[in-house]
């Protein structure tokens, strides 16, 4: 019998944050972020096939579980500037 884990939740922020990713993040890997002076684990908000690089820009939405959920800021042009 295969056990079962219902989803996760987000709880989402007051106010949407800015931060960096220090490793990647893809749909099937948990990465880190940069936000609020501190290292966080992150996640996809969404799923989607996409990876964001170090150095990528992200808003930080809320969290799921013990890592934060974020998506690529598509206001900041380019990827590992800043």
């Amino acid at each position: 019998m295969v056990a079962y884990n219902p989803p996760v939740e987000v709880t989402f922020f007051e106010q949407v944050g800015y931060g960096k990713v220090t490793l990647p993040i893809s749909l099937h890997q948990t990465g880190q972020i940069f936000f609020g002076g501190r290292y966080y684990s992150a996640d996809l908000l969404k799923p989607r096939p996409v990876e964001l690089k170090v150095g990528t820009f992200v808003l930080v939405f809320g969290e799921r579980g013990f890592a934060l959920v974020v998506e690529k800021d598509e206001a900041v042009s380019g990827e590992g500037q800043g």
